[in-house]
């Protein structure tokens, strides 16, 4: 079974990493991700770039954390993620802990995270253990269409 990317999630990480906003979306896929986060504040609202936004706006109580999509909902905001372990490939591509986070939770699930860089505006995906750092949002759509094709 594939996971459908809600186009609003799509256009809210576009809209983000313009103003470089950080961001960490996990679209919940075949597995149960609850035995893997941690905290969060329920949400339950449709999937909306606006919605999105003002969650991930700097300064706003819920920015810090990740966004869990289950159901084509947004069920939790400020959710904590197992991290990946320290690497020297993060080191050399100057990424943070949003991306530890997004590569940490798709080494033990099957769940599909976009995540935006707060420093660069990067736009990167992870899935299946594998984190493809800088794709932007035309990669992106092409990328997961191939790849939940698999």
């Amino acid at each position: 079974p594939n996971i459908k990317v809600p186009g609003e999630a799509v256009l809210s990480v576009s809209r983000l990493s313009k103003k470089r906003h950080g961001a960490i979306l996990v679209m919940e896929r075949e597995d149960n991700l609850d035995k893997h986060l941690q905290g969060g504040v329920v949400i339950d609202a449709a999937v909306s770039a606006p919605i999105l936004e003002n969650i991930f706006f700097p300064g706003s109580p819920l920015h810090d954390g990740a966004v869990i999509i289950r159901n084509s909902k947004i069920q939790k905001a400020c959710v904590l993620l197992p991290l990946a372990p320290h690497s020297s490939e993060f080191e050399a591509l100057g990424l943070g802990s949003r991306h530890r986070a997004a590569l940490g939770l798709s080494q033990v699930s099957d769940a599909l995270i976009l995540v935006v860089s707060e420093e660069r505006g990067w736009i990167s995906m992870a899935l299946r253990g594998q984190l493809y750092p800088n794709i932007g949002t035309v990669a992106l759509l092409d990328k997961t269409r191939d790849i939940l094709e698999k």
